[in-house]
């Protein structure tokens, strides 16, 4: 592969076009904004029609050609005559400036003098932030893997692509996986792995590799965001940016429900039939996506079982007639009483089977998540992961079971005579009332009734909100997963959303 000179000097090889011969740096154009604009206007008489200006449409029919009102950023990739642009990929006379960007590399140091080549920045984010604070306009990152969310801020070009010798010097990378050295993944505990929010202007990033969270970090039902764009002040560009975001999570099958309560100790005798069962919960609702994200409901839990019956009454206990045979001044009394069993007692029904809990939803997969903002994307790639499974409700808590009846009791001890014996006044043949038989036993409880299913994950490459406006060249790969599998309500899988 051969590298052609631009036609005058260029100070930075990040403002650099690519042939088709080497790896596609800035699609059909340039990638920096012309100064004084943003992506809401024209910044050149020549340029096509659209909401953006010269970073993503060119200003002729030759994607070559720039218009001659091209402005001074411009003119940097121009070599300084606003007309012609190189048709290959750039070699330029000179490394980096450090007057107009700090460096990062893996073995810089954080601290609040970083970004010189000699004494890089450690993280990206770090040299974002010294970018912004010395009004510098580019962060150039060496090759690595960087484990940080990136927070961008507006008129800071974040450029990867750049190959470092022993010797500190940085070169641009003309070959085609030039995006590849250099890999931004989301911290396990990050949202998204890039932020663009409110910037109140506009903010680039070029040849990078974006990665959302380790696979491993996902949570149960998590939602995965490759690069969040948010707000209509936020205007973002995209140049041979690499975005791969891993599935969502899973939903959590729902908790099964609590046994029925046991019977109650007293109640009126019934039939003994058993309770009726739960009806299941609904299906959690299609997940939806707003400004704060993507939202779903849990399946629905299910219904508590219904008590069971009583069982059915006992007989009651009979009477007899006897005396109970006391003394009274040394003689021996008797009056005739009745003596009565009781009657048995039905049995209570158990209590209904609480309903099981609703299926967690699975969780979202999105590359790249706009709201109310303009995105536009040159060549590179933006893959969402398959979208979280949306699991079965928990099954319903068993019914009590019903108590069994009780027997009635025997009735007080009563004898047919009585005889004074050894000064005691004594009874002579017991009789009592027998009991009464037991009750039925009670119905069980019904079964708690089953909880919905989650509902299953997006995986959408591309959703886009409110007045948000995102432009794709033909050379950028969309891609997206498998929607997330639900019995209830499966999830969606697009290149776009909506």
């Amino acid at each position: 592969m051969t590298c052609v000179r631009a036609a005058a000097p260029v100070m930075l090889v990040s403002f650099l076009l690519a042939s088709p011969g080497c790896a596609n740096i800035l699609g059909i154009e340039d990638f920096v904004i012309d100064a004084g604009t943003d992506l809401r206007s024209s910044d050149a008489a020549r340029d096509t029609s659209g909401p953006f200006n010269d970073s993503d449409v060119p200003d002729t029919s030759d994607p070559s050609v720039d218009a001659s009102r091209d402005t001074s950023l411009d003119a940097l990739i121009d070599g300084g005559d606003g007309a012609a642009d190189s048709s290959g990929c750039v070699a330029v006379l000179a490394p980096p400036d450090a007057t107009v960007g700090i460096f990062v590399a893996p073995l810089g140091t954080d601290n609040p003098t970083c970004g010189v080549p000699q004494a890089p920045c450690l993280t990206v984010q770090v040299g974002i932030e010294r970018a912004t604070g010395t009004s510098k306009r580019f962060v150039y990152v060496a090759p690595g893997t960087f484990v940080e969310a990136l927070t961008l801020r507006a008129g800071v070009t974040v450029s990867g692509g750049w190959l470092v010798s022993a010797a500190n010097a940085w070169t641009y990378d003309c070959a085609a996986d030039a995006s590849s050295l250099v890999t931004l993944q989301a911290s396990s505990s990050a949202r998204a792995a890039v932020t663009a929010n409110a910037l109140g202007g506009a903010s680039t990033l070029v040849r990078l590799t974006v990665l959302g969270k380790p696979s491993s970090a996902v949570a149960p039902g998590e939602n995965v965001v490759g690069l969040l764009v948010r707000g209509p002040s936020t205007s973002l560009a995209l140049r041979d940016v690499i975005v791969r975001v891993p599935a969502g999570g899973n939903g959590i099958v729902g908790a099964t429900g609590a046994v029925g309560a046991s019977p109650a100790s007293n109640c009126s005798a019934s039939n003994g039939q058993l309770g009726t069962n739960g009806t299941p919960g609904s299906a959690g609702s299609l997940g939806t996506f707003t400004s704060t994200g993507y939202t779903a409901a849990a399946g629905g839990t299910g219904t508590t079982g219904s008590t069971g019956n009583a069982g059915t009454a006992g007989t009651n206990g009979t009477c007899v007639n006897g005396y109970p045979c006391t003394t009274s001044a040394g003689t021996c009394v008797k009056t005739t009483t009745s003596t009565c069993g009781t009657a048995g007692v039905a049995g209570c029904g158990g209590g209904g089977g609480v309903g099981g809990r609703g299926g967690g939803a699975g969780g979202s997969s999105v590359a790249l998540d706009v709201w109310n903002a303009e995105v536009d994307v040159v060549g590179g790639e933006l893959r969402a992961g398959n979208g979280g499974l949306g699991p079965s409700g928990g099954t319903g808590g068993a019914g009590a079971s019903g108590a069994a009846g009780v027997a009635g009791a025997a009735g007080p001890t009563r004898y047919t005579n009585c005889t004074f014996k050894n000064g005691v006044c004594s009874g002579l043949s017991s009789v009592a009332g027998t009991a009464g038989q037991a009750g039925g036993s009670g119905g069980a409880g019904g079964t708690g009734g089953l909880g919905g299913a989650g509902p299953g994950g997006f995986s959408i490459a591309i959703v886009q909100g409110g007045t948000a406006a995102v432009r794709t060249s033909t050379s950028t790969v969309v891609a997206f997963g498998s929607a997330g599998a639900s019995t209830g309500n499966p999830g969606r899988a697009a290149a776009r959303w909506p």
